[in-house]
């Protein structure tokens, strides 16, 4: 209102080069921001000032800057310090050379009694309204006044005295405004007692004729609102009033318990029930934020001993939590009580089940009307609330689990098993983790490296070893080890049986119970729904289902067929019983987080720190698959859960309103044209990331609809889709993200596609939509920390490409290009923030996925020590350091490995001797990976020849890359 009227006095001077703006009673305090808006606006300099030397400096450097032409000087002295200068405090601001180049109309001085009268066309306001004191009170209360001068009008039309100013700004500091010039009766002043009580003590000393008149009728009025004219202090008569109110809600005998918490609330004298019962609701609906803070103040002299009389002691509140949290409506710390006492009988043994269901209700219900606690809850509250609706929660779902568990009883026994698949020819032999023994003795293959070949147990039986390729045509898996956990008591608790384990009586139980039991499974139904999709949707006729079929490796048909028959009937029984659950979205979530992991792709791994061993990205049967037990991994994911529910729900806060939709990008019909501010969009990469084939069997399982794969933007041969396609529905997207985003607003599109034409034909599809590039021609990428393994694996094919057409200028031999993408994997995987460790284990499984294929399959067995993932462990006498590719990477790797830093990594390659330069070279590029540039010893980079040339050019080197091959690095 006040800044307004400010803004209007200023808008007539608006084109003045200097204007002087004096404030004695601070009008304009608090708007700052709104003056320097304004100024800037109107390309003034604003300069605040109370004291002579701040505004001569501030004034003296705004005339330096030549980009400054106006000056708005604010000038805030209080007019007692201009009139009686005080020489201990500093001068107030002097400026007779200012005022002499300053229009009169651009020297405003800013009056209260001027704003009040132009306010409310009444020039009878006296003068006395810019008595500082008066003014503050005023101000503080404006509003208020203004609505008790309507009220001084409506009695007297010509009427205004000094006591009339004080009446009114007496009766908008209590509160009640309204009740200004008007005659009440005794009922209605204590409403202005108990509202206005803080301020009422402060009138007394500035205002005694007018908070005379009011103690007098306070005098009449029943208990407590008379005690506030009395001797007793008024926060204690609200302390016992509320107190009384609290207490009222719950027991019937609340008048005699203030006085066991204070004896003076005894000496008061009692309150009638139906002056409480008539009052506290209406002086909550005047003024519900005095109600709260008087609450609060109540509850703050409560001591523990004090509670535990009232709630323990005669409330009974123990046994009456659901009774307590429904009836309360005032006092959040006896509400808030009562629940944290629910929630311990909640956590029992034996909760209280009607109490517990009628407390849920009431969390959960919405009231008619709003009660004071409801209204503005405190953080406590509300971190309770949520800690007894997510105990709530978690013990349904921990039932849910023992249901679980119950039914996977009946199931034979859960245990791990390791399963080996056989091949098609005669004889077949694998090579596995060492300390996982398929075969009693091993023979030296022809040509090959002395280590051990495990043999299939079928071939074995028939006294056959003899090493062929694993990449022939496979029947089926059968198991060769189980690993157990005895749970009668046995010690060692843990053990493991293999089919041609060295104890008879293991051998003879794995034939007879573990091979046994599974076999049993095989001819028994599953009693429960479980998908049977074909993968894709594809006719039966039809071999290849998708690009993500390969013979020999993902040839399963049904999305059942990636799953052992026991493995199976578990996830079936935990779908069913989760579908049938209030929480079912919660359970089948953590369902579909391990169904992957519990699948036939799940390959063997003797590191208990890393027990998942799944290739991602792509649909992979290992040749040695281990079967889970589904319990653990499930309960484990409900443990997460309870995890982050903990860690999640007392940070809440909340987070306004969020609107989800999943329909089609290609055509956003509930989006209105020119409605959003920003988008941020990740489009699919032409046929790098197979997202529809990736996702189907985590949709089977939920029962969602999975025909909505015809409209995906892919690039896809077997099912049709050409990059003519793709370019046309990424055109569709485009134009509708171009159609709902506001005009001048942003869009952000993350590209990360390296094949050649695709960026290009992205930005020819963004600049015919309308689109504008800005900031940059080249691309723009996005650089985290962690990239996921599927981002990871998204472009690896490509990177591939690249490595081998670069290797392909001096060395053109597939085994040079396998090396050099190799080396390309291992930087990459370091490069997005994995160990040394996890980027070779992550080098070894792309290998081993991209490089079984003509002309690198026949080089595969030169590679074998590599990505036989056991590199780590070789002793340094076994690494060779020639110039010879596979020992030039080998060697280097280990060094990697081997080692904890960069310069122990380089030292240690070029300790190894023979070709020194080009070991040291390779090891040290990946240390340098992986330690970064300020690992490298500062003494090395000050003795290299033409070192800022080598900067130079690198530098050139990291601007060019990206834009000329679409990458960011």
């Amino acid at each position: 209102m006040i800044q307004a009227w400010v803004f209007s006095k200023l808008e007539p001077v608006k084109d003045d080069p200097m204007v002087v703006v004096r404030d004695p009673l601070g009008l304009t305090e608090g708007m700052e921001n709104a003056l320097h808006a304004w100024g800037k606006t109107h390309t003034y300099a604003v300069i605040p000032c109370a004291t002579n030397l701040l505004f001569r400096y501030k004034y003296e450097e705004a005339r330096a800057d030549e980009t400054i032409k106006k000056i708005l000087i604010l000038d805030r002295t209080p007019l007692s310090r201009r009139t009686r200068p005080d020489y201990h405090r500093a001068a107030a601001p002097f400026y007779p050379d200012i005022l002499a180049q300053t229009r009169p109309e651009a020297c405003i001085e800013l009056d209260l009694r001027q704003f009040l009268r132009e306010q409310t066309n009444d020039a009878y306001w006296p003068q006395e309204v810019n008595e500082p004191r008066l003014a503050r009170l005023l101000m503080k209360y404006l509003d208020g006044a203004l609505r008790a001068h309507e009220n001084l009008r409506a009695a007297s039309p010509d009427r205004f005295t000094d006591q009339d100013l004080k009446t009114i700004i007496a009766f908008a500091a209590l509160g009640v405004p309204e009740a200004a010039f008007k005659n009440l009766s005794a009922s209605e002043y204590w409403k202005i007692g108990l509202r206005g009580h803080h301020e009422l003590r402060g009138l007394e000393q500035l205002m005694p004729e007018i908070t005379e008149t009011i103690t007098g009728k306070l005098k009449k009025a029943p208990a407590p609102f008379c005690w506030l004219a009395d001797k007793y202090d008024p926060d204690t008569v609200i302390r016992a009033f509320y107190l009384s109110v609290v207490l009222a809600q719950h027991v019937t005998h609340w008048q005699t318990l203030p006085a066991n918490v204070d004896p003076i609330f005894g000496r008061m004298g009692g309150i009638a029930p139906e002056t409480l019962q008539d009052a506290a609701p209406k002086l909550v609906s005047l003024d519900p934020a005095r109600a709260q803070s008087d609450i609060r103040a109540m509850e703050d002299k409560l001591t523990v001993k004090n509670l535990h009389f009232l709630l323990l002691e005669q409330m009974q509140i123990e046994a009456r939590f659901a009774e307590v949290i429904e009836k309360e409506q005032y006092s959040e710390l006896f509400r808030s009580l009562s629940l944290i006492l629910a929630l311990d009988n909640l956590c029992s043994t034996h909760p209280t089940q009607e109490a517990q269901k009628r407390v849920s209700e009431a969390l959960l219900a919405k009231r008619s009307q709003r009660a004071l606690v409801d209204l503005r809850p405190s953080a406590t509250w509300k971190i309770l609330r949520q800690a007894y609706l997510r105990a709530v929660r978690l013990l349904a779902l921990r039932g849910q689990l023992g249901k679980f568990v119950k039914e996977l009883d009946q199931l034979p026994e859960t245990t791990q098993v390791l399963y080996l698949a056989p091949g098609q020819e005669k004889t077949v032999a694998f090579h596995v983790k060492p300390d996982i023994s398929l075969a009693t003795n091993s023979e030296r293959a022809s040509g090959e490296m002395p280590w051990a070949l495990r043999v299939c147990p079928v071939c074995y039986e028939r006294g056959l070893i003899e090493e062929i390729s694993t990449r022939s045509e496979k029947f089926g898996s059968i198991p060769v080890l189980v690993s157990y956990i005895c749970e009668n008591g046995c010690q060692p608790q843990s053990g493991e049986r293999l089919h041609n384990d060295p104890d008879d009586k293991k051998r003879e139980y794995f034939k007879k119970y573990d091979v046994g039991k599974l076999a049993e499974i095989e001819e028994m139904e599953i009693p429960y729904w479980y998908p049977r999709n074909r993968m894709m949707n594809a006719p039966e006729d039809q071999e290849c289902w998708g690009v993500k079929w390969r013979a020999g490796t993902s040839n399963f048909r049904t999305v059942d067929e990636l799953f052992t028959k026991r493995n199976l009937w578990a996830l079936a029984v935990l779908f069913n019983a989760a579908s049938q659950e209030q929480t079912s979205d919660v359970l089948r979530f953590r369902l579909e987080a391990i169904l992957l992991n519990l699948s036939r792709m799940q390959g063997n791994t003797t590191d208990p720190r890393f027990p998942n061993n799944i290739i991602r990205g792509t649909y992979y049967t290992p040749q040695i698959m281990r079967e889970y037990s589904v319990l653990p991994w499930y309960a484990g994911k409900i443990r997460n859960l309870i995890d982050g529910y903990s860690k999640l729900y007392p940070s809440y806060q909340g987070f306004g309103e969020v609107c989800i939709s999943t329909q089609s990008a290609c055509s956003m019909d509930a989006i209105p044209d020119n409605s959003l501010d920003y988008i941020f969009t990740d489009p699919p990469y032409g046929d790098k990331v197979q997202y529809g084939e990736l996702n189907f069997v985590w949709e089977s399982w939920m029962g969602w609809n999975t025909l909505w794969h015809d409209d995906e933007i892919i690039i896809n041969d077997v099912r049709g889709k050409t990059e003519l396609d793709w370019s046309e529905m990424m055109e569709c997207v485009i134009k509708e993200c171009y159609r709902v985003l506001k005009p001048g607003r942003w869009l952000t599109l993350c590209y990360h596609d390296t094949s050649e034409g695709t960026w290009a034909l992205v930005q020819d599809l963004m600049k015919n939509a309308g689109f504008i590039v800005d900031v940059s021609g080249s691309t723009l990428f996005i650089e985290t920390e962690q990239k996921s393994f599927n981002q990871l694996t998204a472009d690896i094919e490509e990177m591939f490409f690249m490595a081998h057409r670069i290797s392909a200028l001096t060395h053109r031999h597939p085994r040079s290009q396998m090396a050099c993408g190799l080396y390309c994997i291992m930087a990459k995987g370091l490069l997005y923030g994995l160990t040394p460790g996890e980027a070779y284990r992550f080098m070894v499984e792309q290998g081993h996925r991209c490089y079984n294929v003509t002309p690198f399959q026949q080089e595969m067995s030169h590679f074998a020590r590599i990505l036989s993932g056991e590199l780590i462990g070789m002793p340094i006498n076994e690494i060779a350091s020639s110039g010879y590719v596979i020992h030039t990477l080998e060697a280097s790797l280990w060094c990697l490995l081997t080692t904890g830093s960069f310069e122990d990594a380089v030292l240690t390659a070029v300790n190894l001797g023979d070709d020194t330069d080009t070991t040291g070279c390779v090891a040290g590029g990946l240390a340098g990976v992986s330690y970064g540039d300020h690992a490298i010893n500062a003494t090395w980079l000050s003795v290299i020849v033409r070192s800022s040339d080598m900067r130079a050019l690198s530098q050139h080197f990291l601007a060019v890359i990206p834009q000329e091959i679409g990458i960011g690095v």
